[in-house]
């Protein structure tokens, strides 16, 4: 009779327990990965929507001042800051958003335009 003093596990037994082990924790993984993912694509398309409705709103009221301001979409508080410059008869708008804790930039905007006809309302704030 053979008898065996030695303890442990079979190649078997342990290819069959990585198997269900990385069958477990691959999908959770993913879905870990996919949440931060979506969180951070959601805050950066939230800034776009900002950008743009500041800068539909610059052209609308033709006021071309550098101005920051705080802004709320989404549950989120993001802050914006508007750079205002001219040269002649050329502007340029520079929308920067970014959530209002954190310092990083999220998303900046800039549109050029010509406006040959500019009041002296303009002309004073277009600086």
């Amino acid at each position: 009779m053979h008898t065996s003093t030695e303890r442990g596990y079979t190649l078997i037994e342990i290819m069959v327990s990585l198997a269900l082990l990385s069958a477990v924790t691959v999908p959770l993984a993913l879905l870990l990965a996919d949440s931060v993912t979506k969180s951070v694509n959601t805050a950066a398309i939230d800034a776009a929507a900002v950008a743009a409705n500041l800068m539909e709103e610059q052209l609308l009221t033709r006021r071309f001042e550098d101005s920051t301001m705080e802004v709320n979409m989404g549950g989120q508080k993001y802050g914006a800051r508007i750079s205002c410059r001219r040269q002649g008869d050329l502007f340029e708008v520079s929308i920067a958003v970014g959530k209002e804790n954190d310092g990083k930039e999220l998303f900046r905007l800039y549109r050029f335009f010509y406006d040959p006809v500019v009041g002296p309302e303009e002309r004073r704030h277009a600086g």
